[in-house]
């Protein structure tokens, strides 16, 4: 399907209105655009609404351009299971608008997997989440969510998580976060995070942080780069770039780069379970990024032209004015764990000088990743590759995490 093709707009007055609901397995959704309005429901969700497990399911290249609630959600309704479920190439912008629930750019709720075979059961990769931000009244209070990827309350869950590669940036909560999981292995690797926590009414949460383990054991923390702009956030607390609280010894975090002029580069609250920050962190360094400018217009949603891995090489996510691409997956029979990276970096630049300018000041987003996955062929318009060569100088090498089976 070709990229943006396909566009769904929901105008109702309801929260249970969304743009797409999927509610049986094995489902691809691939190319759509979908907007809703504050009083409507989500751009993109799954629920297993006829009481039967929904499981094999992949969104790919599909935008969420303003919603009401969240923008892609995975929507518990226990006991039915949720499972084998993949998000990659997605954007999710300007959602969770009403105030009827708490929501979050991506957000996955309370889901039962469907067995406990090893493996990644859910999979979220290459995704873009921006200006994700609650109204002042959310649920009959105070907001407490608004994040560009949110893990909530997994009760009894054991299957594998994996967050890898995503870019979350200007959000009201954080750019990453788990809360409440116990059981389930979860790894957030590659993932860049800038500029979150915007959202000042946020009193109930205490200290925050771009990227934030919250009352959870076994989650993994690797390869990470988080930059923290505002020294207090959440109404008024710490704001950290890397923040763990009510953690344990079974939660790790090493090699990430985290930063904070104002020094509050990592973090570690209510500490009864022993956490520490593992080797390897770069914490105080500037990584630099070449400009930030703040939340882009939403034409910027239809000027993405690409998510792509290709082999060997650098994923990039970059806005473009030429023609639409639809995401590929790269061949999974040769990728059989996932391998190392750099952190992501996310770059926003000024258009007012290109050509075919509409007026954007914030009009590229680029990631440099090195990637063991096969072969796509690059797409890298002209004028973009100094500026994406620029960034990848700047791509430190790291040993190889075999470890971690996708299979």
């Amino acid at each position: 399907m070709t990229f943006d093709a396909c566009k769904i707009s929901v105008s109702t007055a309801s929260s249970s209105d969304d743009g797409m609901l999927i509610q049986a397995s094995y489902w691809g959704v691939q190319g759509w655009e979908i907007t809703t309005t504050a009083s409507s429901g989500a751009c993109f969700a799954i629920y297993p609404w006829n009481l039967t497990a929904v499981h094999h399911v992949i969104f790919a290249d599909d935008i969420c351009n303003g919603a009401g609630q969240s923008g892609f959600g995975i929507d518990p309704r226990p006991p039915y299971a949720e499972d084998y479920i993949v998000f990659i190439g997605n954007i999710a912008y300007n959602t969770v608008q009403g105030g009827g629930v708490c929501a979050s750019g991506f957000n996955m709720g309370s889901q039962n997997p469907l067995d406990t075979l090893p493996g990644t059961h859910i999979y979220f990769a290459g995704n873009f989440a921006w200006n994700n931000v609650e109204p002042s009244i959310c649920n009959g209070g105070a907001p407490t969510d608004g994040q560009g990827f949110m893990i909530d309350t997994l009760i009894g869950n054991t299957a594998q998580i994996v967050y890898d590669n995503n870019i979350s940036v200007f959000n009201g909560g954080r750019g990453v976060e788990v809360y409440n999981s116990a059981n389930a292995p979860i790894y957030f690797r590659h993932n860049t995070t800038y500029g979150n926590n915007t959202d000042q009414n946020q009193a109930n949460h205490g200290v925050c942080g771009e990227i934030e383990t919250t009352t959870a054991s076994k989650t993994e923390s690797f390869l990470n780069l988080a930059q923290q702009v505002a020294p207090v956030g959440c109404a008024g607390q710490t704001n950290y770039a890397f923040l763990v609280t009510f953690g344990d010894a079974t939660d790790h975090g090493h090699q990430n780069w985290g930063y904070s002029a104002a020094g509050n580069n990592s973090g570690i609250t209510n500490n009864g379970g022993g956490f520490a920050f593992g080797q390897n962190n770069t914490f105080g360094a500037n990584p630099s990024f070449f400009e930030s400018c703040g939340p882009a217009s939403p034409k910027l949603c239809k000027r993405i032209e690409r998510s792509e891995l290709y082999g060997d090489g650098n994923r990039q996510l970059h806005a473009n004015s030429g023609g639409s691409k639809g995401i590929r997956l790269s061949d999974s029979t040769y990728q059989k764990h996932l391998r190392s990276a750099i952190p992501a970096m996310a770059v926003q630049r000024e258009s007012s000088g290109w050509p075919d300018n509409d007026g954007m000041s914030c009009a590229i987003v680029v990631t440099c990743e090195p990637h063991y996955n096969r072969s796509e062929g690059t797409l890298t318009a002209g004028k973009f590759k100094p500026l994406m060569n620029s960034v990848r100088k700047q791509c430190p090498k790291v040993p190889d995490r075999p470890d971690i089976s996708l299979e």
